[in-house]
């Protein structure tokens, strides 16, 4: 068997059959491939966690500013809903109008979007169900909390809590204490 003798161009001789790659060359090479890849899973599930985590202390934090409000005097309504022209959760803020319907948005905030599902007691927001809270101006225990939906609202209050789930790659859970107003969030 002959063997090439091939020139470079800084006059260096290079010897032997040049036809590939080792075995050693290709499992370092698929060693790589798969440790990036397992990087860039890691890293997209704590991106997902964290959108989870960021939609359900948004809704807690306007949770809290409704019940503040409520005890400072101001008769509003705390609303979550998903907006499915544009694809994301939206948290509002309505003040009580001069026909008895809370139709004043005060406040409007994007929570989130379609990446993340949201429930209240069982029922997602994303296929209709719109959640509505109202506080009691004297002590600011829950007043009213409601499911919407194209068929009507259901009433959810009841005597201890209602839970409002949030999930994208962890589940969080809100928990809403119907008798002090006080909401508590805790991974699932």
């Amino acid at each position: 068997m002959k063997k090439r003798i091939q020139k470079l161009n800084n006059n260096k001789v290079l010897l032997g059959n040049n036809k590939g790659l080792s075995l050693v060359e290709l499992v370092v090479t698929v060693a790589i491939i798969v440790a990036l890849v397992s990087v860039i899973i890691a890293s997209i599930s704590v991106i997902y966690k964290a959108r989870a985590k960021t939609v359900v202390e948004k809704t807690g934090s306007i949770i809290s500013q409704c019940k503040i409000n409520s005890l400072s005097g101001i008769d509003n309504e705390f609303t979550l809903k998903y907006d499915t022209a544009k694809k994301h959760y939206v948290c509002t803020l309505a003040k009580k109008d001069g026909f008895g319907g809370y139709t004043s948005v005060y406040k409007e905030e994007v929570i989130g979007n379609s990446r993340v599902d949201v429930s209240v007691d069982g029922r997602s927001i994303k296929e209709g169900t719109v959640l509505k809270i109202r506080f009691s101006n004297n002590n600011g225990k829950v007043e009213e909390i409601n499911a919407v939906t194209g068929e009507g609202a259901e009433s959810l209050l009841t005597n201890s809590s209602n839970n409002i789930t949030v999930t994208s790659g962890r589940i969080y859970n809100l928990t809403l204490y119907t008798l002090t107003g006080e909401h508590e969030i805790e991974v699932a």
